[in-house]
């Protein structure tokens, strides 16, 4: 495996310069955590996220939308401390480590030493004896974990959706939005909702979504196939004169039935579409096929992607592929590209080595856009580590130059720059 070292002298990087993908190269952007912190919103990243004086959404009574601590909701609260007796000091914890504990434990691998049969359990213990420290809890079994699991997803959506307490815009996220063409992608890795709620167009004096966010109402729903015949099962995901807006890890906006055995369960629908303001705050969403009420979609960082439960997620991920492999700029905004996240390695993997084809010519330059210049290059190095060898190894100047930019703002003042002539 190459050295850092390598890997610099392989890619020419730059700081603050972008190059000019022409009149018709389409860019794909790149939206990690990090740019929802930098937002006017600023929202937690991983680290930090998990605290008992954070603020979440709420409607009252008469449908009002407000902000309130997570110590008024008692059972979020009481699942802070649980989580603080089972992992450790909250202001330490990385909520995707917890997520995925939680996952795997309540619902992945974990359930074969999880769950137990407590009467067979109790049978090897020694009467009269006290197992647990007075201090220390007994294990959790299943149930617990499951109910704590979906607690946490009520946690994120509540402190995710307070930027709907707001009618305030975020100007950052306008400024990026406004060098934004209909045939760039958006993909992002975050749960939050700001993009959809800037990404309009003004139709009639109002804002409605803008082409792309609208497609994307109807890529993670059903096909219309599948109740009344009226369309195709199949159809082309490259981005040719729109781009895609695609969420890779669900939204907390989305719902999908939670019985089995309806035929909405695999579908995802935003619960928002049809939801207007002046529905009492007490309104509940339930199944229309069914009754249930709904499962939120969001997905843990597992290694094993919930692609079986939510099968419209794989179609995401496919349109992430074709974007990135199109694309002629890349940009990662506020993405930190783990280690662990191995399925977002390999689809920068795979989308870079079409590159080596005839058909696609290739990105020009990959930008990397973050808090500070030592993690720019510390994503920059992660990202070369993803290119496969032939693309590595490509002579000085014909390989793809990395940009490097310590904040938003001096990307947003380049690409104002640069972008501005690039036509709608």
């Amino acid at each position: 495996m190459r050295t850092w070292e390598q890997c610099q002298a392989l890619a020419t990087m730059v700081k603050n310069k972008l190059q000019d993908v022409g009149n018709k190269g389409q860019i794909c952007y790149f939206l990690g955590a990090g740019f929802s912190k930098a937002s006017k919103y600023q929202l937690p990243t991983a680290d930090g996220f998990l605290s008992l004086d954070m603020p979440i959404y709420c409607r009252d009574a008469v449908n009002e939308k407000h902000e309130i601590g997570v110590r008024a909701r008692l059972d979020l609260s009481g699942l802070l401390s649980r989580l603080e007796a089972r992992y450790g000091d909250l202001n330490s914890l990385n909520l995707e480590s917890v997520m995925s504990d939680l996952y795997e434990r309540s619902s992945g691998l974990g359930r074969a030493w999880i769950n137990r049969d407590a009467s067979f359990v109790n049978e090897l213990l020694t009467p009269g004896k006290s197992h647990w420290s007075t201090d220390q809890p007994p294990p959790p079994d299943g149930p617990e974990l499951s109910r704590d699991y979906a607690l946490l997803l009520l946690l994120i959506c509540l402190r995710l959706r307070v930027v709907d307490a707001t009618n305030d815009e975020c100007l950052t996220t306008r400024r990026l939005l406004s060098t934004v063409r209909l045939r760039d992608s958006i993909v992002t890795l975050n749960y939050d909702t700001i993009i959809e709620r800037h990404l309009t167009e003004q139709v009639d004096g109002r804002p409605e979504p803008d082409e792309r966010a609208k497609e994307l109402d109807i890529y993670i729903g059903p096909p219309p196939s599948v109740y009344d015949g009226a369309a195709s099962m199949f159809g082309r995901f490259q981005p040719r004169g729109r781009g895609f807006m695609a969420k890779l890890h669900g939204s907390v906006d989305w719902r999908s039935c939670s019985n089995p055995d309806c035929p909405s369960y695999r579908y995802i629908e935003r619960a928002e579409r049809w939801r207007r303001d002046d529905l009492e705050g007490a309104e509940q969403l339930n199944c229309v096929h069914c009754g249930n009420i709904p499962d939120t979609v969001i997905i843990p960082p597992v290694s094993t992607k919930s692609f079986e439960r939510f099968p419209k997620l794989r179609l995401m991920w496919l349109q992430a592929y074709h974007a990135l492999r199109i694309a002629r700029r890349w940009v990662f905004m506020g993405v930190s590209l783990a280690p662990t996240d191995m399925h977002l390695r390999s689809l920068l993997r795979a989308a870079s080595e079409e590159w080596l084809g005839a058909e696609v010519p290739g990105v020009d330059q990959i930008c990397i856009v973050n808090k500070d210049d030592s993690a720019c290059s510390k994503v920059a190095r992660r990202i070369t580590e993803c290119l496969p060898p032939q693309v590595q190894a490509v002579p000085g100047g014909s390989q793809p130059r990395i940009a490097t930019f310590a904040s938003i703002d001096d990307y947003l003042a380049e690409a104002e720059r640069v972008d501005s002539t690039r036509p709608a």
